[in-house]
């Protein structure tokens, strides 16, 4: 995953040819993702296979919380595995 140039979307690659060939995928910042919390800030994102792959997104400033997604079907439907809030 990458931001572009601007800081104004986010870009991944995907491929279905063992990397063979790559396909570009951005998406617009002020965009907002369906299924994925509203005023959240992408910050990581992992994939283990074609099939299994976590976002992680910052939550709205004020709560300090960040929220974990996964997909377990290469990004068909997403849950949310946990959200982590500051102690205190």
């Amino acid at each position: 995953t990458l931001l572009n140039e601007y800081g104004a979307g986010l870009g991944f690659g995907s491929t279905a040819n063992a990397g063979a060939g790559w396909t570009s995928h951005w998406l617009a910042r002020s965009r907002p993702v369906p299924g994925f919390p509203p005023a959240a800030s992408w910050l990581a994102t992992s994939a283990l296979d074609a099939r299994q792959a976590w976002i992680l997104f910052a939550g709205p400033q004020a709560t300090g919380a960040s929220y974990l997604y996964g997909t377990s079907d290469g990004g068909t439907a997403w849950r949310l595995i946990t959200v982590f809030r500051p102690a205190g």
